[in-house]
C-alpha cells in the first residue's frame, strides 16, 4: 500500500500468481476474497485509521499477474471493475508482472 508517484492516488496491490487455464473458477473465487477483504478495508474506514495521511486520496487496486488474461477473465475483470468503481469509488488494474 502506498501513494503513485505519477498519478498520486492510493494503490493497493493484489499479487496473481494463478494462470487462467486451470481452476479458473477457483481462481475467481480466490481473487473475490481478496476483493472483499479490501473493500472491508476501505468501507470500514480502518485504511484512514491506519494511515490518516490517506484519507481523500483517490484509491486504485493494482492486481499484479503472473499470467495474461483470457477472454473469460477479461469479462471477470470488466465485472468486477464496475462493482469496485460503484460501491467503492475506486479502480482496478491489472498489469502483467515485468520479469
Amino acid at each position: 500500500m502506498g501513494i503513485d508517484e505519477e498519478t498520486g492516488k492510493l494503490t493497493l496491490v493484489i499479487f496473481d500468481h494463478l494462470d487462467w487455464i486451470t481452476d479458473t473458477n477457483n481462481h475467481k473465487f480466490l481473487l473475490k476474497e481478496k476483493l472483499k477483504d479490501y473493500g472491508d478495508y476501505i468501507e470500514s474506514g480502518q485504511i484512514y485509521e491506519n494511515k490518516p495521511e490517506f484519507r481523500g486520496k483517490s484509491i486504485v487496486i493494482s492486481i499484479v499477474g503472473k499470467y495474461p488474461l483470457s477472454k473469460d477473465a477479461q469479462i471477470f475483470y470488466d465485472g468486477i471493475s464496475k462493482i469496485v468503481r460503484e460501491e467503492l469509488s475506486s479502480e482496478i488494474k491489472f498489469k502483467i508482472l515485468e520479469k
